[in-house]
């Protein structure tokens, strides 16, 4: 079996934030319901039948939001260590906060070439998790794929629970999807929740690195 048959490295970073930061942040997706919009793909179109969420991006902008950057920001390093991949200098990170409702998924995708009007490539994917207690959804696993078919007799991919205040790091390389998400109560306030952070890289030549 080689390299790009087996189911790629993950990191995984569990309570990530103190309680009362997660409490903030859980209060102000609750009460901004009406930001949220159908979540768009790489082209910046709306394609349910590929990305079925709800996401908010630009408006981001509750007390949580500067520190949970700063907090990112810092894991980065450590991240990019535990992957194996090559330190990067990078550019900006990416913030998308996205809802999945009763049948919200993600079909199979990689997330290196999405959003390429952006200076820089994505190089390192981080999701962050969380929602109320009790958990009020089912499903909604990240399910990370290996770059080529594996054969019959290997593992054939990775499912990965959404756990609450817990952050799941990979290369922005790696394939994955998120499964199928069942909300019974059909309440906004028991999706799965989630902000979906991507590292990028410097520009070629160093311009704009911030």
């Amino acid at each position: 079996m080689t390299p790009l048959q087996r189911i790629p490295a993950h990191a995984v970073r569990r309570d990530l934030l103190p309680a009362d930061e997660q409490a903030a942040l859980l209060a102000w997706v609750l009460a901004h319901e009406d930001l949220m919009q159908p979540s768009r793909i790489g082209t910046g179109e709306t394609a349910p039948d590929i990305r079925n969420s709800l996401s908010v991006r630009k408006d981001m902008h509750g007390p949580w939001k500067a520190p949970m950057m700063e907090r990112i920001g810092a894991l980065v390093p450590g991240l990019i260590a535990e992957l194996g991949m090559q330190p990067l200098p990078v550019h900006k990170i990416e913030a998308d906060m996205v809802a999945y409702r009763d049948g919200g998924f993600v079909r199979p995708h990689i997330d290196t070439a999405a959003y390429v009007r952006q200076p820089g490539d994505r190089m390192l994917t981080m999701v962050y998790y969380f929602h109320r207690e009790p958990k009020g959804f089912g499903g909604g696993a990240l399910r990370i794929h290996p770059p080529s078919v594996p054969p019959a007799d290997a593992p054939q991919h990775l499912d990965l629970v959404p756990e609450n205040n817990s952050l799941i790091a990979f290369a922005a390389w790696v394939p994955h999807e998120v499964l199928p998400v069942s909300v019974p109560s059909g309440r906004y306030e028991d999706c799965r929740f989630a902000i979906n952070f991507w590292a990028r890289r410097a520009p070629l030549g160093g311009e704009g690195v911030e």
